[in-house]
């Protein structure tokens, strides 16, 4: 995209672009008239830099917005990437007129219009500007750069004056001292990396006083709402938790329990997103995995009772009752014996090769 008039809008204070990853997603961010790459005009999107093709490179059209429009940056359609990597630009609406257009620029070519999950959080933070997805190389009339103090790449992930910007104007929900949710992922299906015996762990939770949510069967406002309330707040390693972390505030606890290595990346979102406390429980012993595109994505087995320990150990219950599941079973020897519930066994039906850690 390049601009004929670019206008820098950043606060004082170091680069903000992310500072990882290798120049991969080429051809698209922003040039300007002169066609130079200004701050901010590239940007970090899935491990991947942007690199807008040089003016004098282009052999496509190039459309017209004879328009002024804010800068949004890079969307795909991965729900958690687009919360963490594309929304770090929006606190410069609040300083430009209403009317003025977001625009994005695409990382995946399928994509055809902004997604309507990405509008919904856009409009519960307030922002009520257009949304517009750029699909070809676009001559804008003036484009309004802010920062991008937000990213999952960026070092820290988050600046402070974003999270005070985000802070005042989240929705103002009151934390709720009687509610408990788990969110859960046992309703993905099997395209989706899980972990085993999940049915299992929501039983003992709903019993404990948890409310179980499943975020896909949810509006992104009412998510929202729900994690803004809670009091105690159980993930299954997920996407879910990082939107919860956007809105976490000071009276809540929450607890994290991993299906997957924690990376260096989560440790410093969450460092930023630090406004309420988080457990990491990782009890992965083993993982399930077979051929195919569904065998690819692991099914990761747990050992629920020391989950299940650990969530009362830090406060999250205060059932004296052990909870088994099948890694004990196999621990023994007795894996043949493990009675698997309708989604660990539909998961492990593509998944049949089990390594143990």
């Amino acid at each position: 995209m390049a601009g004929a008039a670019t206008l820098l809008d950043h606060p004082p204070g170091s680069r903000s672009d992310a500072a990882l990853g290798n120049v991969a997603l080429k051809g698209i961010g922003v040039r300007a008239a002169d066609d130079t790459v200004p701050d901010g005009g590239a940007g970090m999107y899935r491990h991947r830099w942007t690199h807008p093709i040089s003016i004098a490179d282009l052999d496509t059209p190039v459309a017209d917005l004879d328009a002024e429009a804010i800068y949004g940056g890079v969307i795909g359609p991965q729900f958690g990437h687009v919360v963490t990597q594309s929304i770090g630009r929006l606190w410069v609406a609040e300083q430009l007129p209403a009317d003025l257009p977001i625009v994005f620029v695409n990382a995946n070519p399928g994509l055809d219009r902004v997604p309507g999950y990405l509008v919904d959080v856009v409009r519960t933070i307030g922002v009520p500007n257009p949304l517009v997805l750029l699909r070809q190389p676009t001559r804008v009339r003036r484009l309004h750069l802010g920062a991008e103090l937000m990213n999952l790449e960026r070092k820290p992930a988050a600046d402070a004056r974003y999270l005070d910007w985000l802070a005042r104007v989240a929705p103002r929900v009151p934390v709720d001292p009687g509610f408990k949710v788990y969110v859960s992922r046992s309703r993905l299906g099997p395209r989706f990396e899980q972990y085993l015996e999940e049915a299992r762990l929501e039983a003992a939770l709903t019993g404990a006083g948890y409310h179980v949510i499943h975020p896909e069967t949810l509006s992104v406002p009412e998510q929202i709402a729900a994690y803004q309330r809670a009091a105690r707040l159980i993930f299954a390693d997920g996407s879910a938790v990082h939107l919860w972390s956007l809105f976490a505030k000071p009276g809540q606890s929450a607890a994290i329990i991993l299906r997957r290595p924690w990376h260096p990346i989560f440790r410093r979102w969450f460092k930023s997103f630090d406004r309420a406390a988080l457990t990491v429980i990782d009890r992965r012993v083993g993982s399930f995995s077979g051929k195919g595109p569904l065998g690819r994505k692991p099914a990761v087995l747990l050992d629920l009772g020391a989950v299940w320990a650990d969530l009362a150990a830090t406060g999250f219950h205060a059932s004296q009752t052990r909870l088994h599941g099948a890694a004990d079973l196999i621990r023994e020897g007795a894996g043949a014996l493990c009675a698997w519930d309708e989604v660990s066994a539909g998961l492990l039906s593509t998944r049949p090769d089990l390594a143990l850690r």
